[in-house]
């Protein structure tokens, strides 16, 4: 499951999906991109393996991945193909993506979440330089210390490769973050729509 948090974004031009726990090659400071990416695509490259040949691998495998079965992460997005920098805007679409992917509500209907994720809040004065460097590797404003909204997953199952659970679980969740960015996109579109108009007027 950490695996493909880690690589769900490799090559989207709509969201940046970042995982708390850093990849070997993001634990450089600063990281090389070209080093992160190499890693990233040898661990497409594993995802694409039989269960059985991951068992014959598992100790080559444990520098990957998380040790609990929680993963914690963030979600950015790209304005006009450019990494968003504010960090209340990355917070508005990551609690957008708790509010489609959890249970809270009486009305909120279990079956109709492919997946149940939970919320957390990365304070500043808390975290410190961590928090930092999650942001910069977010592609947010290191220098903002506006605390971050961060997501949550737990595996439960012990067959998380079975029925194609895993792909079936983030390939839900990507299609609802690209869906949650739109809705995010027309907002600020319609907010500037609205100052220029309110500018115009004005003038």
């Amino acid at each position: 499951m950490y695996m493909r948090w880690a690589t769900l974004s490799i090559d989207s031009n709509t969201i940046i999906v970042t995982p708390m726990k850093m990849l070997q090659a993001e634990r450089e400071d600063p990281p090389d991109p070209e080093k992160v990416r190499k890693e990233k695509e040898e661990i497409l490259a594993l995802l694409k393996l039989s269960d059985s040949d991951l068992e014959a691998r598992k100790k080559e495998l444990l520098k990957w991945g998380s040790d609990l079965m929680i993963n914690a992460f963030a979600c950015n997005f790209y304005i006009d193909g450019k990494p968003n920098t504010d960090v209340v805007e990355a917070n508005y679409l990551n609690n957008r993506l708790y509010d489609r992917l959890s249970v809270r509500k009486l009305e909120h209907k279990l079956h109709e979440r492919p997946l149940i994720l939970y919320s957390t809040r990365f304070q500043q004065k808390s975290y410190g330089p961590c928090l930092t460097r999650f942001r910069t590797r977010l592609r947010l404003d290191p220098t903002d210390d506006e605390d971050l909204v961060a997501l949550a997953n737990t595996s439960m199952s012990p067959f998380p490769t079975a029925n194609d659970l895993v792909d079936t679980v983030i390939d839900a969740f990507q299609k609802i973050a690209e869906e949650e960015v739109k809705v995010l996109f027309l907002s600020n579109l319609r907010a500037r729509c609205t100052d220029t108009l309110f500018y115009c007027r004005k003038s």
